[in-house]
């Protein structure tokens, strides 16, 4: 005769699981070309780390750019999650083919991405 679960035991998996009915899907949120391209020009740095790894591509030309652009892409880079692999052959040509500004901004964004 199989045992049924108790109300005690079934009460404390669902306090458990509740939090998760209210996270929404902010963990899986994806930015639009259009949302990514504003987040850069406006430099919003907690908006284009929401974006996650699909927003690199944009922050390493945004990153050759130059000037505050260019700072705020590398201090970005340092908060998205990557592997390291693609990411960092590109800082590295970045830092070798770069402006003061470009180099600078490289060299700290390959800086927190060995981490």
């Amino acid at each position: 005769m199989p045992k049924t679960l108790s109300t005690a035991f079934k009460v404390t998996l669902l306090s458990f699981s509740l939090p998760l009915l209210f996270t929404g899907n902010a963990w899986a949120k994806t930015c639009t070309k259009k949302e990514i391209e504003t987040h850069i020009s406006n430099k919003n740095r907690p908006a284009i780390v929401d974006c996650g790894a699909g927003a690199v591509p944009d922050l390493l030309k945004a990153l050759n750019k130059g000037g505050t652009t260019s700072e705020f892409a590398g201090e970005a880079l340092e908060y998205i999650d990557t592997d390291g692999k693609t990411i960092v052959p590109e800082l590295i040509e970045a830092f070798k083919s770069g402006t003061q500004n470009v180099r600078r901004s490289a060299a700290w964004a390959l800086v927190t991405q060995a981490k």
